[in-house]
């Protein structure tokens, strides 16, 4: 991966080379010139000087001669997440943590880079054919293609992982799927009709609580 598709992924500022390739990640004092480090510690901050990293991630306020993506707290940590599942080869913390940009991006209401990411983070979730994730994904998808005006795909989104939770017998997700739908935009009323069907899950009685 280039430092430039780094830098695009996680929101960051680039100093240096964007096509400079990494493929490892290391400490600093270990790292080498295809090695991405990260500075977490404040105290190993005169480490910058002598590391041969090919790139550091760190906050803004720091220095050093080698090339840095600088960003944000939250997202120094989510990139520093992302590249040790790569390296581990860990594609459900991948996607996890791709789904987390997204949702970091839809609360800053940035849109287009949320729904890029929450759209990765679905489909390395689908290749992993773990349903109750992929209902996640949608879940996330939905919100933020709500929040961005574009209400028929959210409502498409929210039908997806309402059918799934079906599915899978998610009650409580069920629930709170049919809610969500329901309010999305200029919902017709047959629509919302038909997806308080799925509310209506075959199963053992819920306890009920009588005053």
């Amino acid at each position: 991966m280039t430092l430039g598709e780094l830098a695009v992924r996680f929101g960051c500022e680039l100093r240096g080379d964007p096509s400079a390739v990494v493929d490892s990640v290391a400490a600093l004092s270990q790292a080498g010139p295809r090695s991405i480090t990260f500075l977490a510690n404040p105290k190993y901050v005169a480490q910058l000087a002598g590391t041969r990293a090919g790139a550091v991630i760190l906050d803004a306020k720091a220095a050093g001669s080698s090339p840095v993506l600088y960003r944000q707290t939250a997202w120094r940590h989510f990139a520093t997440a992302m590249i040790l599942f790569e390296a581990a080869g860990d594609e459900r913390g991948v996607a996890s943590t791709t789904d987390d940009v997204g949702k970091l991006h839809w609360l800053k209401g940035e849109y287009p880079q949320a729904l890029v990411a929450l759209r990765d983070g679905l489909t390395r979730r689908r290749k992993l054919k773990d349903r109750r994730s992929i209902a996640l994904s949608l879940n996330n998808l939905g919100l933020a293609l709500q929040d961005s005006g574009k209400f028929k795909e959210a409502l498409e989104s929210f039908e997806q992982a309402l059918s799934i939770r079906r599915e899978i017998g998610d009650l409580v997700g069920i629930v709170a799927q049919a809610d969500l739908a329901t309010k999305v935009g200029p919902t017709q009323p047959a629509k919302i009709e038909e997806l308080l069907e799925y509310v209506s899950v075959p199963g053992p009685a819920v306890p009920v609580l009588h005053s």
